[in-house]
């Protein structure tokens, strides 16, 4: 009996800690380059190493055979051509644009968006990287890229208690870390472009969401922790319970 109530206590206290670490969650938002890639060295994820995808939107050229959306692997990244045929798309200043990026049972992503579809084997998938980036060009008065409407399986993602949004406006880029991300998801959002005068062209303007593999799994929460110690002393309690009257039986 006290095995099995040792182990029902186990049990209960894992699965109240498990939603935490099963639950995407975004880990940092960041203003620089530097800044994030320091906090993914801190974590002992490189993006030279450890990078396995690239899913992006940019400006691209209007009507030309250039891409405007793609889903980029190793070795050459986002400086080679996506995988598939290239995503085309006439860019409306300051109009929404959704798209998803799926990884199934398998570690298939599949990027989809305005009409472009890829997927690509990611087996060892941990956390995605986030970056949006704007910078003027010839005859550019202003321009901003934004990522926004954030959503794992329909439930929106969050920082410091507010929806995740990435605003970048030239020259300065804005970027996140979400983890803990589950074996199966649905990421979905909007991506943004805007700008004044010239259309930005090519890599001027783009939003970029890297996978990223090594990083660390989440621990269980202090208050998951004291839920085990809980029920740890709680079980103690009902064992010497059992055990007092027993010892003053004749």
């Amino acid at each position: 009996m006290v095995k099995s109530l040792f182990a029902a206590s186990v049990a209960i206290a894992l699965a109240l800690a498990a939603p935490a670490q099963a639950a995407p969650s975004v880990a940092g938002v960041f203003s620089s380059d530097s800044d994030f890639l320091g906090f993914l060295a801190g974590k002992g994820v490189s993006l030279a190493t450890d990078e396995l995808f690239v899913a992006q939107a940019r400006g691209g050229v209007p009507g030309s055979s250039d891409y405007e959306i793609g889903l980029h692997i190793p070795p050459g990244f986002t400086s080679a051509a996506p995988l598939g045929t290239a995503g085309q798309l006439n860019w409306v200043s300051g109009t929404a644009v959704p798209f998803t990026l799926a990884r199934n049972a398998a570690g298939v992503v599949t990027f989809t968006m305005a009409g472009y579809a890829a997927s690509y084997a990611a087996p060892a998938l941990h956390a995605l990287g986030l970056r949006v980036g704007a910078l003027l060009g010839t005859g550019t008065t202003a321009a901003s890229a934004a990522l926004t409407n954030l959503k794992f399986d329909g439930v929106t993602l969050s920082w410091n208690g507010n929806p995740l949004g990435l605003t970048a406006t030239a020259p300065s880029p804005a970027l996140a870390v979400v983890a803990d991300l589950p074996d199966v998801f649905s990421l979905t959002g909007d991506v943004t472009l805007a700008w004044t005068g010239a259309f930005p062209t090519r890599s001027r303007l783009a939003v970029q969401i890297k996978g990223l593999e090594g990083y660390p799994a989440a621990v269980p929460t202090p208050a998951a922790l004291g839920l085990l110690l809980t029920g740890l002393l709680g079980l103690a309690g009902v064992t010497m319970l059992r055990r007092g009257p027993a010892a003053q039986r004749p």
